[in-house]
């Protein structure tokens, strides 16, 4: 055992008057069995860190030994005037190296194995682990596990991940939608008139939107798309866009566009066509443009008999849709992704039709 030794090597030494270090060892061999029967009879729970604290301070005061004796060795020859050979000044050299890192080694497992060392670097560890540095030198594979882990620890559930279940859903359907660029203070209006008044067979509708465009990341929305599915025919169409103050006031704004605002009406070259339905305006120009607002002003006949719908393009914050009809129609409402409950519903009757 680790206390016989420290127990022999300290009587050993007691014969050399010199060497006083002698009583310490057998003090500390002494102690070493002591705490090993009290170990042993109170089962403590921390045996473990226990050993490992004796570990160190084995390793500590072997190197230590290992010097005394190579000091001891070499102080001997001096004494008998005898001049060492090569080998032996090596091994005494080497004796001395070996000591210094065995009592380096013994030290740093003590100051490791203590309390308040393991917690500060396992709060070391964890503050890396959630560092953007850090979080950016791993792979998509890796962050999607990192990501999974975490929703695991949150919710107290391990098979959050299972086959079909929301997690690969969220991830396959909505997560990209995050990243994604935004519209914002969306202001749509719907006018609907009967085109003859007297036959009341078909609806024009003047479909008004205008949101302001918000970057996520780099850029805006790529393109502004207008498309009616409907069985319908366009009567007139245009897009105007509006560039921020704080945007055009830049030097190079102003060299690039002359005019704040743009109209681009039915026809223009700009307009790309999407058969009949509609129009494709691509915004490559105004990419950077944090709050760019875009209006979108379409005319359309369709039949009464038709249902009238509209679908977001974008992810979009804050939305108001006002509808204005006539009072023979009756107004159904349905409402798809959106909770009832998170609607503000108000009406207001107008004499627009008279």
């Amino acid at each position: 055992m680790i206390s016989d030794f420290f127990i022999f090597v300290g009587k050993w030494l007691q014969g050399d008057e010199q060497l006083s270090i002698a009583k310490l060892f057998i003090a500390f061999g002494e102690r070493l069995k002591e705490g090993s029967r009290k170990d042993n009879r109170k089962k403590n729970p921390k045996k473990r860190d226990y050993k490992a604290k004796i570990w160190g301070a084995f390793f500590s005061l072997f190197g230590l030994i290992a010097i005394l004796i190579a000091l001891y060795i070499e102080e001997y020859f001096k004494n008998l005037a005898i001049i060492p050979n090569e080998l032996s000044i090596l091994s005494l050299r080497f004796s001395e190296h070996v000591g210094v890192a065995l009592i380096v080694l013994g030290l740093v497992s003590l100051i490791v194995d203590f309390d308040s060392w393991r917690k500060y670097f396992q709060e070391r560890l964890a503050e890396t682990i959630v560092k953007r540095d850090y979080l950016k030198t791993l792979r998509k594979e890796q962050l999607t596990n990192l990501q999974t882990d975490t929703l695991i620890a949150l919710f107290e559930m391990e098979d959050i991940n299972k086959e079909d279940s929301f997690l690969e859903y969220f991830r396959a359907k909505l997560q990209t939608f995050i990243a994604s660029p935004y519209r914002e203070d969306i202001k749509n209006k719907l006018i609907i008139r009967f085109e003859d008044i007297k036959t009341k067979k078909n609806l024009v509708v003047e479909d008004i939107i205008s949101y302001k465009c918000k970057k996520m990341g780099k850029c805006i929305q790529e393109r502004v798309r207008w498309e009616n599915d409907q069985p319908s025919r366009i009567v007139d169409f245009q897009i105007t866009l509006e560039i921020p103050d704080d945007v055009f006031n830049l030097p190079q704004t102003k060299r690039n566009h002359k005019k704040q605002k743009i109209v681009i009406p039915k026809g223009d070259k700009r307009l790309l066509p999407i058969g009949e339905k509609g129009y494709i305006l691509p915004l490559t120009k105004y990419l950077d443009m944090d709050g760019l607002w875009v209006e979108v002003r379409g005319k359309y006949v369709v039949e009464k008999s038709e249902l009238i719908y509209f679908t977001m393009a974008h992810p979009s914050h804050k939305t108001r849709l006002t509808v204005s009809y006539p009072e023979e129609l009756q107004l159904s409402t349905g409402y798809f992704g959106v909770a009832e409950g998170d609607l503000k519903k108000r009406k207001i009757y107008q004499d627009l039709f008279q």
